[in-house]
């Protein structure tokens, strides 16, 4: 792992790594943070835009991104999602990274596991090349830089994703928010935003991959003691209306 540079190597750095991308449109599957002020201003929480398309988990609701490790010309990893908003929405110079929320979960074709067969590992290699690494269990410290934006107020980043090499077939998911930081990497401007979820594909064939997303979408069924107690109460109620 790469050690911190130094603050103002940073800055300069990062400020380079913001330097918006050229695209004629925005990309459907990309993160859109926005803030809901009427003027991007410290003291607003980071909200994500453009959620209509996207399925959403169903034990806790966060959107759910897809993304595909293979990109050409490696197998296991990818720079899907980016992250792009529109100018003006945050202060110039703010600095926006993500935070892990969960440990890794996988979908072994049937079910979906909060481990890994093989102790996998999906990291994130941000834009200054810090890994963070998320694996099974508690999530790991830190922040994974996307980028700094720029005097437009202006962003657009990929960063890289990157699962163990030689990782079991099946599908990935990492949970994360976004945070809005000062240039000392440590003081928050903004309010992070509702955690959401990125389910990435290695290997399956298209429709065994949908499958893994309906699977965290799918209603969850109610305890057969719920449906018991509503029998229970609903019987009542016709006595009740008998009495």
């Amino acid at each position: 792992m790469k050690t911190m540079p130094t603050l103002r190597a940073l800055t300069c750095a990062l400020a380079l790594a913001a330097a918006p991308l050229v695209s004629a449109e925005p990309h459907e599957g990309d993160v859109h943070p926005l803030l809901p002020c009427a003027t991007a201003k410290a003291g607003c929480t980071i909200e994500l835009d453009d959620l209509d398309d996207k399925p959403q988990d169903a034990a806790t609701g966060y959107a759910i991104f897809e993304a595909d490790f293979g990109d050409f010309p490696t197998l296991f990893s990818t720079d899907d999602p980016g992250f792009e908003h529109e100018a003006g929405q945050f202060i110039p110079g703010t600095i926006l990274g993500l935070t892990a929320v969960a440990g890794l979960e996988f979908w072994n074709g049937s079910q979906w596991l909060s481990a890994p067969p093989a102790g996998e590992t999906v990291t994130i290699k941000d834009a200054q090349e810090n890994l963070l690494v998320i694996g099974a269990g508690a999530p790991p410290l830190g922040t994974a830089l996307i980028g700094q934006v720029d005097a437009a107020g202006d962003l657009h980043r990929h960063i890289d994703y990157l699962v163990t090499s030689g990782a079991s077939v099946g599908a990935y998911l990492i949970t994360l928010q976004l945070v809005g930081l000062e240039d000392d990497l440590v003081t928050s401007i903004y309010g992070a935003s509702l955690p959401f979820m990125i389910l990435f594909n290695r290997g399956l064939a298209v429709d065994d991959f949908e499958a893994a997303v309906a699977a965290r979408t799918a209603p969850i069924p109610l305890p057969a003691g719920v449906w018991l107690l509503g029998s229970g109460l609903a019987a009542l109620g016709i006595t009740r209306r008998r009495t």
